[in-house]
């Protein structure tokens, strides 16, 4: 898989840079842009709307109590979690319930609301080894690095904003294309009531 330095060429040539990085800690002008954009780069798209799969975790839930609001069940929002993603019973093929992400009543922990008792939360967790990164991942990743490096790096050059922009959006599709058919899903479970007339 792609190397930082990897990632961050890329990017470079995404917004027509003559100059490339040779180390992460070197001191040239791109190796700044890409090192001050980079960790929230990362974490913004972790959480875009793409599943990955190489940072999908799945959680049994710590219980906090009853919620202050018309909910059933709060629960710790997990501290590597970037995006929560469902939340689920305790049972094979159990399909999505509702939740809601808040925080606790005195205001000083991230917490998740739901009515399941003994939730499983599905989410995408914080990656930062970049040897875990799945190839659509590096390559969308490049495209956000582009994005953010590009009025800096090119002038505000619009033509370039413009490749860029519409090169991260393809990006995105095809991530999503691609990780989205990584796998196969289990067959829905019939309900109780069905499986007594098969």
């Amino acid at each position: 898989m792609a190397s930082k330095v990897e990632i961050w060429n890329m990017a470079l040539v995404r917004v027509g840079s003559s100059g490339f990085i040779q180390s992460p800690t070197e001191s040239s002008a791109e190796a700044n842009h890409c090192r001050v954009v980079y960790p929230n780069s990362v974490k913004a798209t972790l959480e875009a709307t793409v599943d990955w799969s190489f940072a999908r975790k799945k959680v049994a839930l710590a219980d906090l109590g009853t919620p202050d609001d018309d909910w059933s069940y709060q629960y710790a929002y997990p501290s590597n979690c970037i995006k929560a993603r469902k939340i689920l019973t305790n049972v094979r093929n159990a399909k999505p319930l509702p939740f809601k992400i808040g925080l606790n009543s005195s205001g000083t922990q991230k917490v998740i609301n739901t009515d399941v008792s003994e939730a499983v939360l599905i989410y995408t967790m914080n990656v930062t080894n970049e040897a875990l990164f799945s190839a659509a991942f590096a390559e969308m990743l490049s495209w956000k690095i582009a994005l953010e490096i590009a009025p800096a790096l090119s002038g505000n050059d619009q033509k370039v904003l413009s490749f860029v922009t519409q090169g991260l959006s393809a990006a995105t599709a095809n991530a999503y294309s691609n990780d989205a058919n990584e796998g196969q899903e289990d067959d829905e479970k019939d309900a109780s009531w069905i499986e007594q007339y098969e």
